[in-house]
Protein backbone atom coordinates (compact mmCIF):
# COMPACT_ATOMS: atom_id res chain seq x y z
CA UNK A 1 0.00 0.00 0.00
CA UNK A 2 2.85 2.34 0.71
CA UNK A 3 4.60 1.79 -2.34
CA UNK A 4 1.35 2.32 -4.32
CA UNK A 5 0.78 5.85 -2.19
CA UNK A 6 4.75 6.69 -3.00
CA UNK A 7 4.11 5.86 -7.19
CA UNK A 8 1.21 8.04 -6.90
CA UNK A 9 2.91 11.23 -5.49
CA UNK A 10 5.89 10.07 -7.73
CA UNK A 11 3.30 10.21 -10.87
CA UNK A 12 1.49 13.80 -9.08
CA UNK A 13 5.14 15.44 -9.00
CA UNK A 14 5.99 14.48 -12.41
CA UNK A 15 2.76 16.07 -13.91
CA UNK A 16 3.31 19.35 -11.54
CA UNK A 17 6.33 19.53 -12.80
CA UNK A 18 6.05 19.41 -16.31
CA UNK A 19 3.06 21.65 -15.93
CA UNK A 20 5.11 24.16 -14.32
CA UNK A 21 7.71 23.55 -17.08
CA UNK A 22 4.81 24.36 -19.73
CA UNK A 23 3.98 27.55 -17.97
CA UNK A 24 7.85 28.66 -18.79
CA UNK A 25 7.47 27.63 -22.23
CA UNK A 26 4.13 29.83 -22.86
CA UNK A 27 5.99 32.81 -20.94
CA UNK A 28 9.16 31.72 -22.58
CA UNK A 29 11.33 31.81 -19.11
CA UNK A 30 14.29 29.71 -18.72
CA UNK A 31 12.79 26.41 -16.72
CA UNK A 32 13.38 22.47 -17.18
CA UNK A 33 11.12 21.50 -20.09
CA UNK A 34 13.43 18.92 -21.23
CA UNK A 35 14.22 17.30 -17.92
CA UNK A 36 10.50 17.23 -16.82
CA UNK A 37 9.30 16.00 -20.33
CA UNK A 38 11.93 13.38 -20.44
CA UNK A 39 11.15 12.40 -16.61
CA UNK A 40 7.04 12.42 -16.85
CA UNK A 41 7.37 10.16 -20.52
CA UNK A 42 9.61 7.71 -18.58
CA UNK A 43 6.90 7.56 -15.73
CA UNK A 44 3.90 7.18 -18.41
CA UNK A 45 5.96 4.38 -20.14
CA UNK A 46 6.59 3.16 -16.49
CA UNK A 47 2.81 2.82 -15.35
CA UNK A 48 1.92 1.48 -19.12
CA UNK A 49 4.35 -1.35 -18.46
CA UNK A 50 3.18 -2.23 -15.35
CA UNK A 51 -0.95 -1.87 -16.26
CA UNK A 52 -0.64 -3.78 -19.39
CA UNK A 53 2.13 -6.42 -19.04
CA UNK A 54 2.06 -7.34 -15.55
CA UNK A 55 6.05 -6.39 -15.22
CA UNK A 56 7.23 -4.08 -12.08
CA UNK A 57 9.86 -2.08 -14.81
CA UNK A 58 11.68 -0.51 -12.61
CA UNK A 59 14.55 0.00 -14.60
CA UNK A 60 12.09 2.22 -16.11
CA UNK A 61 11.50 4.74 -12.94
CA UNK A 62 15.34 4.57 -12.09
CA UNK A 63 15.88 5.38 -16.13
CA UNK A 64 14.04 8.26 -15.35
CA UNK A 65 15.14 9.92 -12.24
CA UNK A 66 18.85 9.12 -13.50
CA UNK A 67 18.34 10.91 -16.78
CA UNK A 68 16.07 13.71 -15.36
CA UNK A 69 18.68 14.09 -12.29
CA UNK A 70 21.49 14.54 -14.99
CA UNK A 71 19.67 17.15 -17.62
CA UNK A 72 18.66 19.37 -14.64
CA UNK A 73 22.59 19.13 -13.63
CA UNK A 74 23.05 19.67 -17.19
CA UNK A 75 20.47 22.71 -17.48
CA UNK A 76 22.14 24.33 -14.26
CA UNK A 77 25.61 24.10 -16.01
CA UNK A 78 24.58 25.81 -18.77
CA UNK A 79 22.40 28.74 -17.83
CA UNK A 80 25.57 30.09 -15.94
CA UNK A 81 27.75 29.79 -19.31
CA UNK A 82 27.08 33.63 -20.41
CA UNK A 83 27.41 32.96 -24.11
CA UNK A 84 23.56 31.62 -23.74
CA UNK A 85 22.23 34.75 -22.45
CA UNK A 86 20.76 37.06 -24.74
CA UNK A 87 21.37 41.22 -23.60
CA UNK A 88 18.31 41.75 -21.33
CA UNK A 89 18.92 38.39 -19.22
CA UNK A 90 22.75 39.66 -18.75
CA UNK A 91 21.88 43.04 -18.06
CA UNK A 92 17.88 43.01 -16.63
CA UNK A 93 17.71 40.07 -15.78
CA UNK A 94 14.74 38.55 -17.89
CA UNK A 95 14.41 37.07 -21.88
CA UNK A 96 12.91 39.78 -23.99
CA UNK A 97 12.51 38.25 -27.87
CA UNK A 98 13.92 40.36 -30.74
CA UNK A 99 11.87 38.41 -32.64
CA UNK A 100 8.06 39.95 -31.82
CA UNK A 101 7.86 43.91 -32.81
CA UNK A 102 6.95 45.97 -29.51
CA UNK A 103 3.87 47.08 -31.14
CA UNK A 104 2.92 44.75 -34.57
CA UNK A 105 -0.03 47.77 -34.80
CA UNK A 106 2.29 50.56 -35.50
CA UNK A 107 4.92 51.65 -38.14
CA UNK A 108 7.08 53.38 -35.46
CA UNK A 109 9.52 52.09 -32.81
CA UNK A 110 8.57 54.77 -30.26
CA UNK A 111 7.79 55.04 -26.74
CA UNK A 112 4.88 55.47 -24.86
CA UNK A 113 4.34 59.54 -24.82
CA UNK A 114 4.73 61.85 -21.96
CA UNK A 115 5.95 58.70 -19.15
CA UNK A 116 8.83 58.75 -17.16
CA UNK A 117 11.27 56.14 -18.47
CA UNK A 118 13.61 54.35 -16.30
CA UNK A 119 16.76 52.66 -17.47
CA UNK A 120 17.64 49.66 -15.00
CA UNK A 121 20.70 48.05 -15.47
CA UNK A 122 23.07 45.75 -13.06
CA UNK A 123 25.50 49.19 -13.22
CA UNK A 124 23.35 52.22 -13.56
CA UNK A 125 19.82 53.40 -13.22
CA UNK A 126 18.92 57.01 -14.93
CA UNK A 127 15.32 58.39 -15.46
CA UNK A 128 14.27 60.02 -18.29
CA UNK A 129 10.96 61.19 -19.39
CA UNK A 130 9.09 60.82 -23.47
CA UNK A 131 8.10 64.03 -25.28
CA UNK A 132 4.27 63.82 -27.14
CA UNK A 133 5.98 61.97 -29.79
CA UNK A 134 7.22 59.30 -27.19
CA UNK A 135 11.15 59.99 -27.42
CA UNK A 136 13.30 60.61 -24.51
CA UNK A 137 13.80 64.14 -25.18
CA UNK A 138 12.68 67.33 -24.27
CA UNK A 139 9.37 68.72 -26.77
CA UNK A 140 10.83 69.75 -30.34
CA UNK A 141 10.05 73.41 -31.39
CA UNK A 142 7.86 73.53 -34.41
CA UNK A 143 8.68 77.11 -34.97
CA UNK A 144 12.20 77.82 -36.75
CA UNK A 145 13.61 80.85 -36.79
CA UNK A 146 15.47 81.36 -40.00
CA UNK A 147 18.81 81.63 -39.04
CA UNK A 148 18.59 78.48 -37.25
CA UNK A 149 20.22 75.15 -38.64
CA UNK A 150 18.67 72.76 -37.57
CA UNK A 151 19.63 68.88 -37.24
CA UNK A 152 17.70 65.84 -36.13
CA UNK A 153 19.61 62.74 -35.34
CA UNK A 154 17.89 59.21 -35.61
CA UNK A 155 19.64 56.02 -34.10
CA UNK A 156 19.17 53.60 -31.26
CA UNK A 157 19.80 53.59 -27.57
CA UNK A 158 23.27 55.30 -28.05
CA UNK A 159 22.00 58.11 -29.99
CA UNK A 160 18.77 58.25 -26.86
CA UNK A 161 21.79 58.01 -24.21
CA UNK A 162 21.30 54.98 -22.39
CA UNK A 163 23.88 54.86 -19.67
CA UNK A 164 24.46 58.82 -19.07
CA UNK A 165 21.95 61.44 -17.39
CA UNK A 166 19.84 63.11 -20.02
CA UNK A 167 21.78 66.30 -20.23
CA UNK A 168 25.38 64.14 -21.22
CA UNK A 169 23.92 61.86 -24.12
CA UNK A 170 25.41 62.48 -26.97
CA UNK A 171 23.04 64.86 -29.27
CA UNK A 172 23.06 67.27 -26.23
CA UNK A 173 27.16 67.06 -26.16
CA UNK A 174 27.69 67.83 -29.89
CA UNK A 175 24.73 70.71 -29.67
CA UNK A 176 26.99 72.29 -27.38
CA UNK A 177 30.16 71.74 -29.35
CA UNK A 178 28.70 72.89 -32.50
CA UNK A 179 27.12 76.18 -30.93
CA UNK A 180 31.20 77.01 -30.06
CA UNK A 181 30.85 77.35 -34.02
CA UNK A 182 27.47 78.59 -34.98
CA UNK A 183 25.57 79.73 -31.65
CA UNK A 184 22.13 79.32 -34.48
CA UNK A 185 22.75 75.34 -34.66
CA UNK A 186 20.13 73.12 -32.69
CA UNK A 187 20.38 69.02 -32.79
CA UNK A 188 17.39 67.53 -31.75
CA UNK A 189 17.96 63.65 -30.61
CA UNK A 190 15.37 61.43 -32.48
CA UNK A 191 16.93 58.16 -30.78
CA UNK A 192 15.08 55.69 -29.43
CA UNK A 193 16.35 52.45 -27.87
CA UNK A 194 15.55 49.37 -29.86
CA UNK A 195 15.12 51.52 -33.37
CA UNK A 196 17.31 50.86 -36.32
CA UNK A 197 17.52 53.32 -39.41
CA UNK A 198 14.87 51.70 -41.22
CA UNK A 199 12.29 52.55 -38.40
CA UNK A 200 14.21 55.72 -37.95
CA UNK A 201 13.75 56.83 -42.00
CA UNK A 202 9.86 55.67 -41.10
CA UNK A 203 9.95 58.17 -38.36
CA UNK A 204 11.41 60.88 -40.21
CA UNK A 205 9.34 60.84 -43.48
CA UNK A 206 6.13 60.74 -41.40
CA UNK A 207 6.27 62.48 -38.33
CA UNK A 208 9.62 64.51 -38.29
CA UNK A 209 9.73 66.30 -41.33
CA UNK A 210 7.76 69.08 -40.05
CA UNK A 211 10.17 70.14 -37.75
CA UNK A 212 12.11 71.07 -40.54
CA UNK A 213 15.53 69.72 -40.45
CA UNK A 214 18.46 71.27 -42.27
CA UNK A 215 20.79 68.48 -41.77
CA UNK A 216 19.77 64.65 -41.04
CA UNK A 217 22.25 61.98 -39.72
CA UNK A 218 21.44 58.27 -39.61
CA UNK A 219 23.51 56.60 -36.27
CA UNK A 220 24.34 52.89 -37.65
CA UNK A 221 26.13 50.26 -35.50
CA UNK A 222 26.93 46.67 -35.21
CA UNK A 223 23.72 45.63 -33.79
CA UNK A 224 21.88 47.36 -36.62
CA UNK A 225 23.71 44.86 -38.62
CA UNK A 226 24.04 41.62 -36.22
CA UNK A 227 20.48 41.80 -35.08
CA UNK A 228 18.18 44.39 -36.39
CA UNK A 229 18.13 44.01 -39.65
CA UNK A 230 18.77 40.06 -39.93
CA UNK A 231 15.80 40.11 -37.94
CA UNK A 232 13.07 42.65 -39.04
CA UNK A 233 14.37 42.96 -42.45
CA UNK A 234 14.39 46.09 -44.87
CA UNK A 235 11.25 48.65 -45.87
CA UNK A 236 9.65 45.00 -46.73
CA UNK A 237 8.99 44.69 -42.90
CA UNK A 238 5.65 47.96 -43.35
CA UNK A 239 2.74 46.09 -43.78
CA UNK A 240 -0.27 47.72 -45.27
CA UNK A 241 -2.92 49.25 -42.31
CA UNK A 242 -0.18 50.23 -40.18
CA UNK A 243 0.99 46.58 -39.54
CA UNK A 244 5.06 44.94 -39.14
CA UNK A 245 6.23 42.08 -39.21
CA UNK A 246 9.99 40.70 -38.92
CA UNK A 247 11.63 37.60 -40.07
CA UNK A 248 11.01 34.40 -38.14
CA UNK A 249 13.64 32.98 -36.42
CA UNK A 250 15.71 29.27 -37.43
CA UNK A 251 14.24 27.27 -34.12
CA UNK A 252 11.36 27.46 -32.19
CA UNK A 253 11.71 30.17 -30.06
CA UNK A 254 9.49 29.47 -27.08
CA UNK A 255 11.45 26.07 -26.85
CA UNK A 256 15.13 27.92 -26.85
CA UNK A 257 13.68 30.68 -24.82
CA UNK A 258 13.26 28.13 -22.43
CA UNK A 259 15.81 25.91 -22.54
CA UNK A 260 19.65 25.95 -22.39
CA UNK A 261 20.00 22.54 -23.13
CA UNK A 262 18.16 23.45 -26.71
CA UNK A 263 20.24 26.99 -26.96
CA UNK A 264 23.80 24.67 -26.80
CA UNK A 265 22.67 22.60 -29.18
CA UNK A 266 21.30 25.98 -31.28
CA UNK A 267 24.82 26.96 -30.35
CA UNK A 268 26.72 24.30 -32.33
CA UNK A 269 24.58 24.68 -35.21
CA UNK A 270 26.49 28.01 -35.15
CA UNK A 271 24.40 30.74 -33.96
CA UNK A 272 24.29 32.63 -31.25
CA UNK A 273 22.18 33.76 -28.02
CA UNK A 274 19.78 35.48 -30.18
CA UNK A 275 19.08 32.82 -32.58
CA UNK A 276 21.30 34.44 -35.96
CA UNK A 277 24.79 33.77 -37.07
CA UNK A 278 28.26 33.64 -35.80
CA UNK A 279 30.40 31.80 -38.31
CA UNK A 280 32.10 33.36 -41.08
CA UNK A 281 30.22 31.90 -44.15
CA UNK A 282 26.82 32.65 -42.55
CA UNK A 283 28.08 35.93 -41.32
CA UNK A 284 29.34 37.07 -44.01
CA UNK A 285 25.59 36.36 -46.01
CA UNK A 286 24.42 38.64 -42.80
CA UNK A 287 26.74 41.30 -43.70
CA UNK A 288 26.13 41.79 -47.28
CA UNK A 289 22.42 41.41 -46.25
CA UNK A 290 22.80 44.29 -44.00
CA UNK A 291 24.63 45.97 -46.49
CA UNK A 292 21.56 45.93 -49.23
CA UNK A 293 19.35 47.41 -46.42
CA UNK A 294 22.05 50.37 -46.05
CA UNK A 295 21.80 50.29 -49.85
CA UNK A 296 18.12 51.11 -49.89
CA UNK A 297 18.37 53.42 -47.02
CA UNK A 298 20.32 55.69 -48.87
CA UNK A 299 18.17 55.38 -52.21
CA UNK A 300 15.34 56.28 -49.87
CA UNK A 301 16.76 59.12 -48.24
CA UNK A 302 17.62 60.49 -52.08
CA UNK A 303 14.28 60.00 -53.01
CA UNK A 304 12.44 61.74 -50.37
CA UNK A 305 14.79 64.31 -49.06
CA UNK A 306 17.07 65.28 -52.01
CA UNK A 307 13.80 67.35 -53.31
CA UNK A 308 13.21 69.36 -49.92
CA UNK A 309 16.98 70.85 -49.62
CA UNK A 310 17.85 68.57 -46.63
CA UNK A 311 21.36 67.35 -46.34
CA UNK A 312 21.81 63.72 -45.02
CA UNK A 313 24.71 61.68 -43.33
CA UNK A 314 25.17 57.87 -42.43
CA UNK A 315 28.22 57.47 -39.43
CA UNK A 316 28.78 54.34 -38.08
CA UNK A 317 29.76 54.37 -34.42
CA UNK A 318 31.61 52.03 -33.00
CA UNK A 319 30.46 49.90 -30.18
CA UNK A 320 33.24 47.94 -27.93
CA UNK A 321 33.71 45.51 -29.73
CA UNK A 322 35.47 47.27 -32.53
CA UNK A 323 38.84 47.83 -30.69
CA UNK A 324 39.16 43.79 -30.57
CA UNK A 325 40.85 42.41 -33.64
CA UNK A 326 39.23 39.12 -33.73
CA UNK A 327 35.49 40.74 -32.90
CA UNK A 328 32.40 40.22 -35.19
CA UNK A 329 32.06 43.71 -35.52
CA UNK A 330 36.30 44.11 -36.47
CA UNK A 331 35.34 41.59 -39.18
CA UNK A 332 32.45 43.76 -40.57
CA UNK A 333 34.27 46.52 -40.79
CA UNK A 334 37.07 44.39 -42.68
CA UNK A 335 34.54 42.76 -44.96
CA UNK A 336 34.75 44.09 -48.44
CA UNK A 337 30.92 44.83 -49.45
CA UNK A 338 31.73 47.18 -46.16
CA UNK A 339 34.31 49.20 -48.13
CA UNK A 340 32.48 50.44 -50.92
CA UNK A 341 29.43 51.61 -48.99
CA UNK A 342 29.21 55.57 -48.39
CA UNK A 343 29.03 55.41 -44.48
CA UNK A 344 31.30 57.39 -42.55
CA UNK A 345 33.11 54.96 -39.81
CA UNK A 346 34.10 57.21 -36.77
CA UNK A 347 36.45 54.89 -34.87
CA UNK A 348 39.37 56.88 -36.56
CA UNK A 349 37.94 59.82 -35.42
CA UNK A 350 38.25 58.21 -31.70
CA UNK A 351 41.84 57.57 -30.98
CA UNK A 352 41.01 57.91 -27.39
CA UNK A 353 39.65 55.20 -27.13
CA UNK A 354 41.56 51.59 -27.70
CA UNK A 355 41.58 47.86 -26.47
CA UNK A 356 43.33 48.98 -23.29
CA UNK A 357 41.00 51.77 -22.05
CA UNK A 358 37.64 51.14 -23.38
CA UNK A 359 36.61 50.71 -19.92
CA UNK A 360 36.75 54.08 -19.37
CA UNK A 361 34.29 54.81 -21.87
CA UNK A 362 31.78 51.83 -21.74
CA UNK A 363 29.59 50.17 -19.53
CA UNK A 364 31.82 47.19 -18.96
CA UNK A 365 28.64 44.52 -19.05
CA UNK A 366 25.44 46.60 -20.63
CA UNK A 367 28.22 48.05 -23.11
CA UNK A 368 26.82 51.21 -23.71
CA UNK A 369 28.52 54.17 -23.45
CA UNK A 370 29.02 56.41 -20.04
CA UNK A 371 28.77 59.86 -20.16
CA UNK A 372 32.77 60.03 -20.89
CA UNK A 373 32.27 58.08 -23.85
CA UNK A 374 29.28 59.92 -25.41
CA UNK A 375 31.72 62.81 -24.92
CA UNK A 376 33.95 61.27 -27.59
CA UNK A 377 31.48 60.10 -29.54
CA UNK A 378 30.04 63.75 -30.14
CA UNK A 379 33.58 64.83 -30.87
CA UNK A 380 34.02 62.56 -33.42
CA UNK A 381 30.80 63.85 -35.03
CA UNK A 382 31.37 67.67 -34.67
CA UNK A 383 35.05 66.85 -36.78
CA UNK A 384 32.98 64.86 -39.39
CA UNK A 385 30.25 67.47 -39.89
CA UNK A 386 33.07 70.19 -40.17
CA UNK A 387 35.30 69.11 -42.19
CA UNK A 388 32.78 67.57 -44.84
CA UNK A 389 31.33 71.32 -44.22
CA UNK A 390 27.97 69.76 -43.42
CA UNK A 391 27.82 72.83 -41.08
CA UNK A 392 29.87 76.37 -40.86
CA UNK A 393 33.43 76.58 -38.90
CA UNK A 394 33.64 79.63 -36.66
CA UNK A 395 35.86 81.96 -38.58
CA UNK A 396 37.59 83.21 -35.50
Amino acid sequence: MGRKIALGLIFVFGIFWFYKSLLSYFNMEPGFLVPSSVFLFCLILFFAIRIFTKHKAWNILLLAFSVSVSLLFLEWFLSGKSFLRNYFEQNMGFYQSIWKPSNPNSHYHLWTPDVELESNRLEFNYKKTTNSLGICTSEYPLEKDSSEFRIIVLGDSFTEGVGAPRDSVFPVQLETLLKKEDGNIRVLNAGVSGSDPVFGFKLLQDKLIVYEPDLVIFMVNYSDISGDFPVRGGFKRFLPNNRIKFRKPIFNERLFATSFIVRYWVYLKGYNSVMLPRKDEKLISMFDDGMGIIDDLRDSMEIHLDNKNIKTRILYHPMNSTFFSMSEEAKFLNNPSTAGLDVFTLKEKMPEISSDNYLDYYWEKDGHHNSKGYGVLARAVKDVLLEENLVKKNKE
